[in-house]
């Protein structure tokens, strides 16, 4: 199947929050948190729809006893299969950009980057000169190949950040790795030539 931009998009949420299960009973599963249902109703179900021509519905996960996460699971055997070529959410350990997207032009890559920032990166302000207004855009992973491919995606579209490795408390087994580009120039820089589709 060839990769257009929408499809890269696609791919990117399913990399930050989705899930491929190619075992019976298989399914395609991405949830988001409670309050990013309007990203699920008004983007990935639409895409989902458009790309593959499959009817789907959002519904809330029940998960430790709460409706704490929105999402979509969609049981069609030609999506999966689909899906599975391009590798994406086997195995959250060592899941990678699909080298699909690796080898594609800039324009898919920057697509696949604005879906897996909309599921699973992070935002924030932080103090400086007395005031949260200093920005902070990040991703932390795991996967060392994930976080390492999607800063060189980043570093391809003329972004400047850091790249390093750390461990959560004493009890964290696996390290994790992140990316974080900062400052006004570099975030206008990606709102503008990327953007985003979650309202959260």
């Amino acid at each position: 199947m060839e990769i257009t931009q929408d499809l890269a998009e696609l791919l990117g949420i399913i990399v930050g929050d989705g899930y491929v299960r190619t075992k019976k009973p298989i399914w395609l599963s991405i949830e988001c948190a409670s309050h990013e249902r309007g990203f699920i109703d008004g983007n990935v179900i639409p895409l989902i729809e458009s790309i593959f021509e499959i009817k789907s519905s959002g519904r809330y996960f029940n998960r430790n006893g709460t409706k704490n996460t929105y999402g979509i699971c969609v049981c069609n055997r030609e999506l999966v299969k689909t899906l599975e070529s391009f590798g994406v959410a086997m195995n959250h350990n060592f899941i990678d950009v699909p080298k699909q997207i690796l080898s594609n032009n800039k324009k898919i890559k920057a697509r696949f980057l604005r879906g897996y920032i909309d599921t699973d990166g992070c935002l924030s302000f932080i103090s400086k000169k007395g005031k949260f207004n200093y920005p902070r855009l990040n991703i932390s992973s795991v996967s060392y190949k994930l976080t390492l491919n999607a800063s060189n995606i980043f570093k391809e579209l003329g972004f400047v950040g850091s790249f390093w490795k750390f461990k959560i408390g004493k009890k964290s087994k696996l390290p994790l790795y992140r990316f974080e580009i900062k400052g006004s120039y570099m975030i206008d820089k990606w709102f503008n030539e990327i953007g985003t589709k979650n309202p959260s």
